[in-house]
């Protein structure tokens, strides 16, 4: 199953494509987040050129046989961890899983990835007051680092995930 995952680095010129996969992951976050979308239907979301012209910010594509099957964000905007200088640091910003590839075992595959590809100090915040995201990113990060992370509350009901894969 990991062979048929690829994670492709979004240039620039492939930016309507994270742009057009990120309606749908807005779409599926107001279950827990509600959220309105704009006059022309859209939800607005304005940082997802930032990714293409800061540093340490990082857009993927996610690959499954060969078809488009979502996108990771990374970058180092921080709830709980200090950027430090001889440490690199990350926050798994977004991940999105199309609906035809959930609930397969491709979401644990990818996070490992990342996670090997990126070497450091890690902060994943779930999505506030969603349940099926949360049991996710502690099983993902309980399998991955065996059991050695922290969960961090810093506001009620928000988890803010917390390890060291160096």
């Amino acid at each position: 199953m990991e062979n048929n995952i690829k994670l492709i680095r979004i240039e620039s010129k492939d930016k309507s494509i994270l742009q057009n996969l990120f309606q749908l992951y807005m779409h599926d976050i107001t279950a827990s987040l509600p959220m309105d979308v704009n006059e022309h239907g859209l939800f607005e979301y304005n940082y997802i050129d930032y990714y293409f012209t800061e540093e340490n910010r990082y857009a993927y594509l996610i690959y499954i046989d060969n078809k488009i099957g979502g996108f990771v964000l990374i970058d180092d905007e921080f709830m709980v961890l200090d950027k430090q200088k001889d440490t690199p640091c990350y926050d798994f910003s977004e991940m999105f899983i199309l609906n035809a590839y959930k609930k397969k075992g491709y979401g644990e595959i990818i996070v490992k990835q990342i996670f090997d590809m990126y070497k450091g100090n890690w902060e994943i915040r779930p999505v506030p007051r969603s349940e099926g995201t949360k049991k996710f990113w502690l099983k993902a990060v309980k399998n991955y680092t065996n059991d050695n992370f922290v969960e961090n509350y810093p506001k009620p009901n928000r988890l803010v995930i917390t390890f060291k894969n160096i």
